[in-house]
């Protein structure tokens, strides 16, 4: 198994992993509170608490930069790309994700969000540095 799956498979859990604390949570609201029953009858989303509506940008969140992480991921492993380089920037973006999903989902501190995110963004803009360089021929 590549060394990369590992780091693969923890983003892929985190988003399912999401999704059910998401359907348990509006599950439950919905069943207790006959106004959020009555919004979401109607096609509204918006008398959800805080906290699912959060988990459900969150999840959102998971098919935007994950995305380019996925692609990068399928590349390196299609094309024997693996290297030591791309296996730790895929272990940062995805202990970035993680971490990142827990302060949306909860205190949501936007300032400290955006820097978690940055430090993801880095990695999965490295990973595509790195793979084009050898893609390319170089020594990236």
């Amino acid at each position: 198994m590549s060394a990369i799956a590992a780091p693969l498979l923890i983003q892929v859990a985190l988003t399912l992993v999401l999704y059910v604390i998401l359907v348990t949570s509006r599950v439950a609201q919905t069943a207790t509170d006959p106004e959020v029953k009555k919004a979401v009858l109607a096609g509204s989303k918006e008398k959800y608490a805080r906290t699912p509506q959060l988990i459900a940008q969150n999840v959102a969140n998971q098919f935007e930069l994950p995305v380019l992480f996925y692609a990068a991921v399928a590349v390196a492993i299609g094309a024997n790309l693996v290297t030591p380089a791309l296996v730790t920037a895929a272990w940062v973006f995805a202990i970035s994700r993680l971490v990142h999903a827990a302060i949306h989902c909860t205190f949501n501190f936007v300032p400290l969000r955006a820097g978690v995110f940055g430090i993801g963004l880095f990695a999965v803009v490295f990973m595509w540095w790195h793979l084009g360089g050898m893609m390319l021929g170089g020594a990236a």
